[in-house]
């Protein structure tokens, strides 16, 4: 993906460090005026800014502008949050370390991640993925007992991208 020059970025756009949030620097358009908040919350939740004829995920932007290069790897907001495009809440991560801190997916049925019911033995299973690979962590006849399997498994494994998803 061939991104703008970072100079660029800091001709048009400003940041505020304190909210995340970036400004136009001067008009990029009739219709918006120098000082107007940049971006705009696209489908998925993230902020999302078109330039330059592109459209960028915001927090690529602010990395960028930062750290004067565009991230190599994926960006992972530490809390949670996707719009909260603060650098302090910004680090890099592989695709799979996005996916540890992930919260619980909406279609999760038992509240807890890793953790389903497994209708034919009448048991909750537990599971994660670990170096590319679904990693079977046990059964278990109470759900507590299967997410704090879960749990434990993630803190010795996950590491710095540890989140419970609850």
């Amino acid at each position: 993906m061939i991104e703008i020059p970072v100079e660029a970025l800091r001709e048009r756009l400003t940041y505020d460090a304190d909210t995340g949030v970036l400004f136009w620097s001067r008009s990029p358009c009739n219709r918006v005026k120098a000082g107007a908040k940049a971006g705009h919350i696209g489908n998925h939740g993230y902020h999302v800014l078109c330039i330059m004829g592109k459209k960028i995920l915001v927090h690529r932007i602010v990395w960028a502008m930062h750290y004067g290069e565009w991230p190599e790897r994926d960006i992972d907001h530490r809390n949670h949050c996707t719009t909260d495009n603060r650098i302090d809440n910004l680090r890099l991560a592989g695709n799979q370390q996005n996916q540890f801190n992930r919260k619980i997916n909406n279609n999760n049925k038992s509240g807890h991640k890793g953790v389903y019911w497994h209708k034919r033995d009448k048991v909750w299973c537990v599971s994660a993925t670990y170096n590319q690979r679904k990693v079977h962590i046990g059964t278990y006849h109470a759900k507590e007992a299967a997410a704090k399997a879960y749990l434990a498994f993630a803190k010795v494994n996950h590491g710095e991208f540890f989140y419970a998803g609850e």
